[in-house]
């Protein structure tokens, strides 16, 4: 699909939806200014996020054969669809099309889940900040965005406590 034909595509299906195209093709500079991943397809034209947000806009879009990505951003909740699989070149896979965790992932909760204990976030170390980190960033690659945010909330929390 070109750039041409899936601003074409999104237009008309965004209209359709009461939705309308909010990014197309960026600079690496305006990429980098909203926080667009580095090889995201908006620097080739080969994506686009629409607002406001809807499933049927989303179904929609699957429908007509593009990769959704349903999520929040730095400019406000949008949908994101591109032309080439999730996961490969641009951004990564969404709710819905997101890939199982990564088996050192799952291990990991596996066993903080079955310890059920409470963990005490006062003992909690620098260490352990930069492990669940490290963890956030695979699970925003992957498309984990709401487990993502989960774990930059408890980093978070920590911070203050520390």
């Amino acid at each position: 699909m070109t750039p041409d034909a899936l601003y074409a595509l999104a237009k008309r299906i965004g209209l359709q939806h009461g939705a309308r195209i909010t990014s197309w093709r960026r600079t690496p500079s305006h990429n980098a200014e909203v926080g667009g991943s580095p090889n995201s397809l908006h620097l080739t034209g080969l994506a686009v996020d629409l607002a406001p947000p809807s499933a049927a806009l989303a179904d929609a879009l699957r429908e007509a054969g593009l990769f959704v990505i349903d999520r929040l951003h730095g400019t406000g909740p949008h949908i994101h669809a591109q032309a080439a699989p999730l996961g490969g070149a641009g951004h990564t896979a969404g709710p819905t099309d997101r890939p199982p965790l990564p088996d050192v992932l799952l291990s990991a909760f596996t066993q903080l889940s079955s310890a059920g204990q409470v963990v005490d976030l006062g003992s909690a170390t620098e260490g352990d900040c930069e492990i669940l980190d490290a963890a956030a960033e695979v699970l925003a690659r992957i498309g984990w965005i709401g487990l993502e945010a989960v774990i930059r909330a408890l980093i978070a929390r920590i911070a203050q406590i520390a």
